[in-house]
C-alpha cells in the first residue's frame, strides 16, 4: 500500500502529477493498467466545515469507482449515483487543523475525478452499512455519460465505455 503525501504549497496539476508517477512506478504492469485504460486519479479536497477554508488535498489511482445508490424506490441513472458520490459530505470522525481558525475542526469532503480513465468501471454500492439493509433501486445504464459535472478534465464516455 502507498502511503499519500500532504505537500502544501503545491498546484493540484502538480500534486496530480507526482501522485500519478508514484502509483505508476508501484503499481502492477499489466495491459489493463497502462495508459490509464482503466485507471483514473480522484481529488479529495478537505475544508473547514466553519470557514469553508481548503486544508489539504489528496489525490488517490482507481480503477474500480464504487458509488452509492441515492435513495429512492424507483429507477436511478448512474448520472445521478455519481452526483451523489461528489457531492461534499461533513465528516465528523475526519478531524483537521484549519490554518484559518486556528483550530481544530470538522472537515467537509469533497471529490472530482481529475484524470478519468479510458474506460470507466462503476460498481453500484447498494448496501446501507447503518441500516444494513440493501437498496434494490433499478440503475439505469446510460448511453452516452457527460463526464464534465465530474471531473476536472472535461470527457464524454460514451455506452462502450461505460460498464
Amino acid at each position: 500500500n502507498i502511503k499519500r503525501v500532504e505537500m502544501p504549497g503545491k498546484s493540484d496539476e502538480e500534486l496530480a502529477n507526482i501522485t500519478w508517477k508514484v502509483y505508476e512506478k508501484f503499481r502492477y504492469r499489466s495491459v489493463f493498467t497502462k495508459n490509464q485504460t482503466l485507471q483514473g486519479l480522484i481529488r479529495t479536497e478537505y475544508q473547514c466545515s466553519k470557514c469553508e477554508q481548503r486544508i489539504t488535498v489528496l489525490f488517490d489511482e482507481f480503477t474500480v469507482l464504487k458509488i452509492p445508490i441515492i435513495n429512492s424506490k424507483k429507477n436511478v441513472s448512474f448520472e445521478n449515483c455519481l452526483k451523489e458520490y461528489i457531492k461534499p459530505q461533513l465528516f465528523k470522525n475526519n478531524i483537521r487543523e484549519c490554518s484559518n481558525c486556528k483550530r481544530e475542526r470538522f472537515t467537509k469532503e469533497t471529490k472530482t475525478i481529475y484524470y478519468p480513465p479510458e474506460y470507466l468501471i462503476l460498481a453500484v454500492d447498494r448496501f446501507n452499512l447503518d441500516t444494513m439493509e440493501k437498496n434494490y433501486a433499478n440503475v439505469k445504464p446510460c448511453l452516452l455519460l457527460d463526464f464534465s459535472p465530474f471531473s476536472a478534465r472535461c470527457n464524454t464516455i460514451s455506452n462502450s465505455t461505460v460498464s
